[in-house]
């Protein structure tokens, strides 16, 4: 698996402005970037709540790319995985 850490960097090379929808509490890998606070990691109702307004808010600060940990599998974080897959082929 790749970490957010190289996967951000990798996109940041690129020239790519890099935005992170991380749950409550995880800190930025990379310093100055734009983080919008998911929500509680174990509260997966919370992450779907937060979600598209997670990913408008960091769209609107121009970002160009959006780095987000993905779920573990299982009931709910099943749909937020799956929609997190949709907006990435987008």
């Amino acid at each position: 698996l790749i970490t957010l850490a190289k996967a951000a960097g990798r996109q940041q090379m690129l020239g790519s402005t890099v935005a992170f929808l991380l749950p409550s509490g995880w800190p930025s890998p990379l310093s100055g970037a734009f983080v919008f606070d998911w929500g509680d990691w174990g509260d997966p109702a919370e992450l779907a709540r937060n979600l598209f307004a997670g990913l408008r808010e960091l769209d609107a600060t121009g970002a160009e790319t959006i780095v987000v940990p993905l779920p573990p599998p299982g009931k709910l974080y099943d749909a937020i995985r799956d929609r997190l897959m949709k907006a990435a082929r987008e």
